[in-house]
Parts: C-alpha cells; sequence; structure tokens
C-alpha cells in the first residue's frame, strides 16, 4: 500500500497537485496536514473537526472499516491498519497542546492492539525528530 502524507498550508494547488501524482504513482491513501478547506470534500476524504488534517482515498478499493475525527486529527480503520492524519497550529498554548495530545492517546488506546501509522505536522522540534533545535512541544510529544 503506498501513503503519501504531506502539509499543503492550505494551498488548493498544492492539494490538487498531491491527487494528481497520486494517480500517476499508484498511491492509495494521502495524509494531509492543513489541507485546503475547499479541495478535501465529499465522499473521498475523511477530515478532522476543524477541517486542519484529512485523509484521502483517490483509490475507491482501499476498505475502510471505521473512521473518526477529533480536533486537530483524523483517523481511517483500514483492518489491517489504522492510519491517523494530524496537525496543530504552532499559534496555541502549552496546555492546548496537551489536550491535543491526551485526545491523540485516547485514539491510540481505543486501537490497542493494532498496527497505527501516525503522521502530521504537529510543530514540534526535536533532536528524536531528526532536528538540531528543541521545543517544549518536541519534549512533550517524544515523551
Amino acid at each position: 500500500m503506498k501513503i503519501s502524507q504531506l502539509n499543503t498550508n492550505r494551498f488548493r494547488q498544492s492539494v490538487d497537485l498531491t491527487w494528481e501524482l497520486t494517480f500517476r504513482n499508484n498511491v492509495e491513501i494521502i495524509l494531509l496536514s492543513e489541507p485546503n478547506r475547499g479541495a478535501v470534500t465529499g465522499p473521498t476524504w475523511v477530515i478532522d473537526r476543524c477541517m486542519d488534517a484529512a485523509i484521502g482515498f483517490p483509490v475507491a478499493r482501499v476498505p475502510v472499516a471505521g473512521n473518526g475525527n477529533g480536533s486537530g486529527f483524523v483517523w481511517a480503520d483500514l483492518v489491517d491498519v489504522v492510519l491517523i492524519s494530524c496537525y496543530h497550529s504552532p499559534n496555541t498554548t502549552t496546555e492546548d497542546f496537551v489536550g491535543f495530545l491526551d485526545a491523540l492517546e485516547k485514539v491510540v488506546r481505543q486501537h490497542r492492539g493494532r498496527n497505527i501509522l501516525m503522521a502530521g505536522d504537529f510543530n514540534a522540534k526535536s533532536p528524536e525528530f531528526g532536528g538540531n533545535v528543541r521545543n517544549i512541544r518536541g519534549n512533550l510529544l517524544a515523551d
């Protein structure tokens, strides 16, 4: 199964180009952070409550057993794996970020024992994620 993940920074052209490239490269699933809100509508998309994260299924043959969402994240159960796409703005408080992580943890616990693939833009920095800088969000996410 081929999966693509990126932050489109709310640009419609980025979402459209990603969608087009999925067909050229036989990508079956798209995980987006900061999607353009007008581009992620319809039955081929599952979106979070704030329209900050989305999962797209350009190929209709991907079986989705269930899905759900919260503020800043969306999940889809593909039987073999649970996909979670996330986005959390850098313009929120640490308290808001902790609440976001708590809500994500509940989803992960709900799918305990399952294969989970989580991707997104947490606006968290840490050497553990391949960067040279560390911030409080990076510390919280790494814990």
